[in-house]
C-alpha cells in the first residue's frame, strides 16, 4: 500500500503544473478536447514509464533508496526555490483561439512530461512499478489538464503558477523524506 501511495503522490506532484497549463489555455479560448488530452496524457505516461523502467534496472544497487529519495527531495527543493524566487514574473502565453492540433498536443505532452522525469527516475531507483507510475501519471495528467481547461473556459479565473509549483515541490520533498525514513 505504501508503494501505491508513493506513486500517487509522485503522479500528483508532477502534474500540478498541468493545472496552470489547462487553465491558461481555457482562459485564452483554447479548448482541449478529450482526444487531445488523451494524447497529452499518454505522452506523459510514456515518459514516466521509460524513465522509471530505465532506473528500475539500478534497483539492486545498495544505496538505491537513498539516491532515489535524495533525487526526489533535491528536485522538490530546487522547484520550490524556483517557484518562490522574487523578481520573476509569470507570463501566460495567449495562443490562437480554437482547438489544438496533433503537433501541438505532442509538443505540449512532451513539455509537461519533462516534469515527470526526475521523480520517475527516483521512483525506478527505489523499485517502484513503472507500469503503475505510468498509469497514475497519465491519469493525473488527463484529469488536471481536462478539469482546469474547463474551469478556464468557463470562469476565466487566475491561478498562481508559483503557488501550484510550490505545492508540487513541497509534495516531492515530503515524499523524498518519507521514502528515506520508511523501512524497506
Amino acid at each position: 500500500m505504501q508503494h501505491i501511495i508513493a506513486l500517487l503522490l509522485i503522479a500528483l506532484a508532477t502534474n500540478l503544473d498541468n493545472l496552470c497549463v489547462g487553465l491558461s489555455l481555457g482562459m485564452a479560448g483554447r479548448r482541449v478536447s478529450a482526444a487531445s488530452n488523451l494524447v497529452i496524457a499518454l505522452v506523459s505516461g510514456a515518459f514516466a514509464f521509460a524513465a522509471c523502467f530505465a532506473a528500475h534496472l539500478l534497483h539492486d544497487f545498495p544505496l538505491a533508496t537513498v539516491i532515489g529519495s535524495a533525487l526526489l527531495t533535491g528536485f522538490g527543493a530546487w522547484t520550490l526555490v524556483s517557484a518562490l524566487r522574487p523578481g520573476e514574473r509569470e507570463e501566460t502565453s495567449r495562443p490562437e483561439a480554437g482547438r489544438m492540433t496533433l503537433a501541438e498536443n505532442l509538443a505540449l505532452g512532451a513539455a509537461l512530461a519533462l516534469n515527470c522525469l526526475p521523480a520517475s527516475l527516483a521512483a525506478g531507483i527505489s523499485g517502484q512499478s513503472a507500469a503503475l507510475l505510468a498509469l497514475f501519471v497519465a491519469a493525473f495528467s488527463f484529469a488536471t489538464v481536462g478539469y482546469s481547461n474547463l474551469l478556464g473556459l468557463r470562469c476565466a479565473l487566475r491561478l498562481s503558477g508559483r503557488l501550484v509549483n510550490a505545492l508540487g515541490a513541497l509534495t516531492l520533498i515530503a515524499l523524498g523524506v518519507w521514502q528515506f525514513c520508511s523501512p524497506q
